[in-house]
């Protein structure tokens, strides 16, 4: 373990680091834009938002695409912000950690997920989350 601005990291070789964004691609997910680190690893996910859905979900269409139904409606940015909030908790990751990256008033989005590998957040951690992070 290191500590890094009064943070404890765990270092993690690039193996075990990669098996997250492994748990993702495995299930089908299309990740873009993957930079990892001992200490980070964030990636970029499309996604295809649904507002004004009757419920909450996310689904994987066939092309790698997540689709995200929420009850939000798209007026001033409340639907970005469900999707952000919904992946937030479905993730375990902190709302900051999910920025839109292009799509702010389009259907079809792109937003980036970085996961912070520490003390009580490994990659096991995440990888637990992501299990039940799809609605089947």
């Amino acid at each position: 373990m290191t500590k890094v601005s009064g943070v404890n990291f765990f270092i993690m070789d690039k193996k075990s680091s990669l098996s997250l964004a492994d748990a993702f691609k495995s299930k089908g997910v299309k990740l873009g834009s993957v930079e990892e680190s001992a200490e980070r690893l964030s990636f970029c996910v499309e996604v295809q938002a649904r507002p004004g859905s009757k419920r909450n979900s996310i689904t994987l269409l066939a092309d790698g695409v997540l689709k995200v139904a929420l009850r939000e409606k798209p007026v001033e940015g409340a639907a970005n912000r469900g999707v952000v909030e919904l992946f937030s908790e479905r993730l375990g990751i902190a709302a900051r950690q999910i920025a839109l990256v292009s799509g702010e008033k389009s259907k079809q989005k792109r937003f980036q997920f970085v996961f912070l590998f520490t003390a009580h957040k490994s990659v096991a951690y995440y990888i637990e989350k992501f299990e039940a992070f799809l609605d089947e």
